[in-house]
C-alpha cells in the first residue's frame, strides 16, 4: 500500500521545449560550489547548515543517462493508475488555461559529452511556490543512516520508476541536514507537485507524517532553507500570489496543490508556524505539533464517492469505514473502526425531528450533491439522502466528537456541532449548527499569517456580524420584521453560509487546526461584541481600500443600522492600494497598519466603529 500510494503522490514534468541545449555540465557539482545553491548565512543552529551535495551523499551520476539507444520519455501526465484520468483532465484544463505558466525557461538534454539526460534538465523563468513534502516512508525503526535513506529514495525514483534523477531539489534527514536533490541548480524544475513543477521548487523532509511527528532539528533546517530560498528568489514568506488561477500562499504543503495527504497531518498542522517563524526570522525556534490525531481508514471506494456525488444513490453500496477523498487528512476515525467492530448492532445516528438544539448559529454549507456519506466515531458512518421531499435522517449529532462529511471532495469537510439535512427547493441542503464560538474557531476570514491583535479585532467584529443576524439572539417581534428585520436570509432556516461572498468564510476544524494563533484569539474575545444602545451592530469588514472606507450609503445599502458608526474615515494605511470589498467598516489593510504602529484591537475597532462599546452578549446566547 505504501508503494502505491508513494508512486501515485510523485510525477514528473513533460519537456515542454523541443529544442535543447548542450554546453552545461551539472552532474559534478564540487562541494565547494554549494554556494550557489543557497545563499550563505551566519545563523547559529543546532544542525550542520551546510547543504550535503549529491557527490557528498553518494548519487551515482551514471542513473542520469540513458543506457539504451532508444530514449525514455517523461511526461507530467503519465498515468500510474486508472484513477489518475481526472487529474490528467484537470491538468489539460490548466494548461489550456494558463499556458504560458507551464512553459520551462530552457531545456538541456544532454551533457557536454553529449550523453543524452533520462530526464531532461529543464529551468523555471521564476520561482513562486515553496512546496513541502514528506517521503511517505517512516523513520521510527529505521536502522539505515539518513545518507543510505536518501540514496534509497534517489534510486527509487531514478530507476524504479524510472525518471532518471530524484523529483525533489532538496531532502530534509531527521538531524536537519539537507541534502541536494534534483540535478541543476537555481531554477532546476523538479518532478515533485503533478502540474504544478515548473515555477515551484519541491522540499521532502524524510518521514511519514501521518503517523510520526519531524523532529524538531528537521523542522529547523526547514525553516533556515525557506528563509535561504525566499531571500534568493525574493518570496515574501507570509505573501499570496496567483498561480494556475489559485489565490495560494508562497509556501505551501503539497495538500494545497494536489489530490493527497502529503506532506502528513502533523507537518500541515505546523506550515503556518513554520511560515511565521521565516518571516520574523526566529529560525531555530520549535514548533507545537497538533495534539489531536485521528487516524484515518487507507480503504479508498472511489467509484461509490463518484455515484453518490452524481445523484446515482440506489446502486451505491451501503458505506463502510473508509477515506473517501485523499484531499482530507482525517475522515475517517480509527475510533469509528473500534466502535463499530466491537457493537453486534449497527451505530444509529440521532435521528428526530422534535430535538431541542442549544442556542447555536445555523450555516448552511455549500455542499451540492443528492447524497452525503457522515461519519463520527460515536456513530460510524451513515448515507443522507432525499427521500419525497424530505431527508431520510433530519439531525447527525456527534455529541462533543467532530462529524465528518466523507462525500465531500474538499479538505475543508469536518465540523463540530449538528449536521442538520433540509430539502429546500428540491435540493438536499447541509446545514451546521453548532455554537458561536465554536463557529467562530473554524472561520477562515484572518488565518496566522496575520497579526495577533488584528486578529482579536476581527473575531469581535466577525462574532458581532454573525451574531447580528442569529434568530435566537434577534427574535423579530412581528410579521414585518421577520420579513425585513435581523435575518441574512429571510424565510430560510439558517442564519449564515460558508459562502464568503454572502456571509464569512467558514473553513471548520481544518481551519481551526492550522490556525491556533486564530483560536486563541477567538478564545481570549470569548462572547465579546460591538454594542450601541443595547443592540448588536453589524459589523461590516473588508480587505483593502485606496485611502479611505466607504458608508453603507455609498454602496448602496438603504436604512443600514446604525449608519453613523461607518461615516467614511480617512484610512492612510491603505493608500496605494485597490478597493477590495465593500469598503464598509473596518479594513484589513488598516488594521494591520495600526497594529504594526503599536495599537490594540480595542484601539482598532473604536476607529472605525465609533459610538459602539465592546459588551458580552446577552444571556440569551
Amino acid at each position: 500500500m505504501k508503494i502505491i500510494l508513494f508512486i501515485f503522490f510523485f510525477t514528473i514534468r513533460p519537456a515542454l521545449a523541443e529544442h535543447t541545449d548542450t554546453f552545461l555540465d551539472l552532474t559534478n557539482v564540487s562541494p565547494t560550489h554549494e554556494t550557489t545553491l543557497l545563499v550563505r548565512r551566519d545563523i547559529p543552529l543546532s544542525f550542520t547548515s551546510r547543504v550535503v551535495s549529491r557527490e557528498q551523499w553518494g548519487a551515482d551520476p551514471s542513473f542520469l543517462f540513458q543506457q539504451r539507444e532508444s530514449p525514455q520519455k517523461h511526461s507530467d501526465r503519465v498515468v500510474q493508475r486508472k484513477e489518475s484520468s481526472d487529474r490528467e483532465k484537470d491538468c489539460d484544463t490548466l494548461q489550456n488555461d494558463f499556458p504560458t505558466e507551464f512553459v520551462a525557461a530552457r531545456t538541456i538534454g544532454n551533457d557536454p559529452q553529449g550523453r543524452r539526460y533520462r530526464w531532461a534538465l529543464q529551468y523555471s523563468s521564476d520561482i513562486q511556490l515553496l512546496v513541502v513534502h514528506h517521503t511517505a516512508l517512516e523513520v521510527n525503526g529505521e536502522t539505515r543512516t539518513e545518507e543510505e535513506r536518501v540514496r534509497a529514495l534517489y534510486t527509487y525514483h531514478a530507476n524504479s520508476l524510472g525518471w532518471g534523477d530524484i523529483g525533489y531539489n532538496f531532502v530534509i534527514g531527521e538531524s536537519g541536514r539537507i541534502y541536494e536533490g534534483r540535478v541543476g541548480g537555481d531554477y532546476a524544475v523538479g518532478g515533485h507537485a503533478y502540474c504544478y513543477n515548473v515555477g515551484s521548487l519541491g522540499i521532502a523532509l524524510l518521514g511519514n507524517f501521518e503517523q510520526e511527528k519531524p523532529s524538531q532539528e528537521q523542522i529547523q533546517g526547514l525553516q533556515w532553507l525557506l528563509d535561504d530560498l525566499t531571500k534568493k528568489y525574493g518570496i515574501d514568506p507570509n505573501g499570496r500570489v496567483r498561480f494556475h488561477g489559485k489565490d495560494i500562499s508562497t509556501i505551501v504543503g503539497h495538500n494545497d496543490l494536489n489530490s493527497t495527504v502529503c506532506p502528513g497531518y502533523f507537518l500541515d498542522g505546523v506550515l503556518s508556524q513554520i511560515r511565521s517563524h521565516v518571516a520574523r526570522g526566529t529560525l531555530t525556534t520549535g514548533v507545537t505539533f497538533p495534539a489531536i490525531r485521528i487516524t484515518q481508514h487507507l480503504t479508498e471506494r472511489a467509484d461509490a464517492r463518484k455515484k453518490i456525488r452524481s445523484g446515482s444513490i440506489e446502486t451505491v453500496p451501503q458505506p463502510r469505514y473508509s477515506r473517501r477523498t485523499t484531499r482530507s487528512r482525517r475522515m475517517v476515525a480509527r475510533a469509528v473502526e473500534r466502535v463499530t467492530r466491537d457493537t453486534t448492532a449497527s451505530p444509529q445516528p440521532v435521528i428526530t425531528t422534535n430535538k431541542k438544539l442549544p442556542p447555536s448559529i445555523r450555516i448552511r454549507l455549500s455542499y451540492t450533491a443528492q447524497a452525503a456519506t457522515l461519519a463520527a466515531p460515536t456513530i460510524g458512518e451513515v448515507l443522507l439522502k432525499n427521500e419525497n421531499d424530505s431527508c431520510n435522517i433530519p439531525h447527525v449529532d456527534a455529541g462533543e466528537g467532530i462529524i465528518t462529511i466523507t462525500s465531500w471532495d474538499r479538505r475543508a469537510n469536518q465540523f463540530r456541532g449538528v449536521i442538520e439535512c433540509r430539502v429546500i427547493d428540491n435540493r438536499l441542503t447541509l446545514i451546521n449548527a453548532l455554537p458561536l464560538e465554536d463557529y467562530l474557531k473554524g472561520l477562515a476570514e484572518e488565518p496566522d499569517t496575520e497579526p495577533y491583535e488584528k486578529q482579536r479585532a476581527f473575531a469581535i467584529a466577525a462574532r458581532s456580524y454573525a451574531a447580528f443576524y442569529m434568530e435566537s439572539l434577534n427574535r423579530p417581534s412581528s410579521r414585518a420584521e421577520l420579513a425585513t428585520g435581523h435575518r441574512k436570509f429571510p424565510g430560510m432556516p439558517y442564519d449564515g453560509s460558508d459562502d464568503p461572498g454572502e456571509f464569512q468564510a467558514y473553513g471548520g476544524v481544518a481551519f481551526e487546526r492550522k490556525n491556533p494563533q486564530w483560536v486563541q484569539a477567538v478564545q481570549r474575545t470569548t462572547s465579546q461584541v460591538l454594542k450601541k444602545n443595547g443592540g448588536i451592530v453589524k459589523a461590516a469588514y473588508f480587505s483593502t481600500d485606496d485611502g479611505r472606507t466607504r458608508t453603507p450609503l455609498e454602496r448602496g445599502w438603504m436604512n443600514f443600522p446604525f449608519a453613523e458608526v461607518f461615516i467614511s474615515k480617512p484610512d492612510p494605511w491603505c493608500q496605494g492600494l485597490p478597493l477590495k470589498g465593500h469598503g464598509v467598516g473596518m479594513s484589513g489593510c488598516g488594521a494591520r497598519g495600526q497594529v504594526e504602529e503599536g495599537r490594540t484591537a480595542e484601539q482598532i475597532l473604536r476607529y472605525y466603529y465609533p459610538g459602539t462599546s465592546i459588551s458580552p452578549l446577552s444571556s440569551t446566547y
